[in-house]
Order: C-alpha cells, then structure tokens, then sequence
C-alpha cells in the first residue's frame, strides 16, 4: 500500500483538488451534534468530531428510494441521483469497517445494484479519530481499517500520514507544482 505525507497547511489546496472529483461531504458542527453535509466552504468541515448523529451509510442506503416507475411501456427502473458523485471526507475508521460489511452483504449472492452503482461514485477519504468514552470501535476491532477507502488520514502533528486505499487519479488531476 502506497503512502504519503500531506502537509495540513495544504490541506485547503487538497480539498480544492477532490472537488474535481465530485461535491465535496464532510462532517459540520450543527447545534452541538456533527452531520455530514455538501460543504460550501473549505471553513465548515471539522475534522476532530467525535461521532455523527447519522452515519455516511446514509449516502449509499437512503432511507427512501424510487426503485421503479410505471409507463406507457411498463415498469421502468428510475436511476436518478445514482451518478451522483461525491467525496466523503473525514469518515472514522469505524464507519469505514462498517461500509466494508455493508459491501460484503450487498455484492453478495443477492447483490444490490443500486447500492453498487452509488458505492463506485463515491470517494471515500478517511480520518483517524481520538475515541470518548463512548466509542466502543476497539472492543469491537473497528479502530482500524486497511481497505474499503481511497485515502486515508493519522494526524501526526504538522502532517497527516496519508494511506493510499485506490488509484483514482483519472479523476482528480495533479495541482500546479504536481501535489
């Protein structure tokens, strides 16, 4: 596995770069609680959260869905939205290793293809976490992952220590000095 050391004052270029990727998600701080939200602004994403009130699974499983239509012709499938391309930024190692099963239980013997096609758009950029005494992601060995991501964060004080989960860089293109 590949790995790089992104300097957190070019953390702002970085984000400008997986823009080109797809609309920019990360968690923001709303009346105490952190959501995932499309940011507007580099400024609204808050990277040392604790935990969301609901989880990234709700891009790739959203609590209601149009799965078919009915016309002159028939039943026909309704894709809208499942091109949408996204950048989750800042997902817990925890929500990661969960995406992980949810992949297993959805490419399975009765795979989903809905989910399949919104799990191929989305880019999914993680970050370590400190845990409160709440989290319970080490007793059940999710403080870590090593797949199911495209990038991956440690903040080791002035850099992040950068885990290359995929090779996407078709996608994104380089920055002016290649960073």
């Amino acid at each position: 596995m590949k790995t790089l050391k992104l300097p957190k004052d070019r953390l702002d270029f970085f984000a400008s770069v997986v823009q080109q990727f797809g609309d920019v998600h990360a968690p923001v701080e709303q009346h105490g609680k952190y959501a995932f939200k499309r940011l507007t602004r580099w400024s609204q994403a808050r990277l040392d959260y604790t935990r969301t009130i609901l989880p990234p699974k709700k891009y790739f499983l959203p609590p209601r869905e149009t799965l078919f239509r009915h016309d002159d012709t028939g039943y026909v499938p309704c894709t809208d939205g499942l091109d949408a391309r996204i950048v989750l930024f800042g997902v817990h190692a925890c929500d990661v290793f969960a995406l992980n099963i949810l992949d297993q239980v959805f490419s399975g013997r009765y795979s989903d293809p809905y989910y399949q096609r919104r799990r191929k758009e989305v880019v999914v950029i993680g970050i370590d976490c400190t845990p409160d005494e709440y989290c319970f992601c080490h007793s059940m060995r999710a403080d870590f992952v090593d797949r199911g991501f495209d990038l991956f964060l440690f903040d080791i004080g002035a850099h992040y220590f950068t885990l290359v989960g995929t090779a996407r860089e078709q996608h994104v293109q380089r920055g002016p000095r290649g960073d």
